[in-house]
């Protein structure tokens, strides 16, 4: 009835299985049927640790990963954002699961799959509130899917957290009425 003795042997049940693909950009069918199986193996103590302690941030961090690598993007979701409510400040570990999560969005952004961008971005945004690269990726996936203003919001957030992005939004805004200048020059002496 220890949390931590439970969550430790749910990671040392989820760490053989990722021992075996972490060096793989994709999995085979095969790796993914060998990480399941050892995220299943672990879950239940990754939920006891969570229920002897339920502000046990990370439980639900490790169990977030069982259920990222099986599959369960929305379960995960729910852990990440769980851990991040019961840990005050920012959590280097969160902060290392919001890049894996930027990561994925990222993929699936330059496979056109902007739904499955959207997903992973907003929730790498809930855990990692204060990356800008995160908010800045939201914006552009949210772009291209047409809730212009939530994008809008979204790129806006981006500087508050990094002052060199203003500084990159306002040298493209130069840039971009510079083009419109001579474009409107070049149209203007015909």
């Amino acid at each position: 009835n220890s949390a931590p003795a439970n969550c430790n042997a749910g990671n040392v049940y989820f760490n053989k299985g990722f021992e075996q693909v972490k060096n793989k950009s994709e999995f085979s069918h095969m790796d993914s049927v060998i990480i399941a199986a050892y995220g299943d193996t672990a879950l239940p103590f990754l939920s006891k640790a969570i229920a002897i302690h339920p502000h046990f941030v990370n439980g639900y961090i490790n169990r977030a990963l069982c259920y990222l690598y099986k599959g369960d993007l929305t379960r995960a979701a729910e852990d990440w954002k769980s851990a991040a409510a019961n840990f005050e400040g920012r959590n280097p570990l969160l902060a290392q699961h919001a890049g894996l999560l930027l990561s994925k969005g990222k993929y699936y952004y330059v496979k056109k799959d902007y739904e499955n961008a959207v997903l992973l971005l907003s929730n790498a945004a809930v855990i990692d509130h204060d990356n800008a690269e995160i908010w800045l990726n939201l914006g552009g996936a949210e772009f291209k899917l047409g809730p212009f203003t939530q994008a809008a919001a979204a790129r806006g957030k981006a500087p508050a957290f990094n002052p060199s992005v203003q500084r990159a939004k306002q040298g493209y805004a130069v840039k971009t009425y510079v083009r419109h200048r001579e474009r409107e020059g070049q149209t203007g002496s015909h």
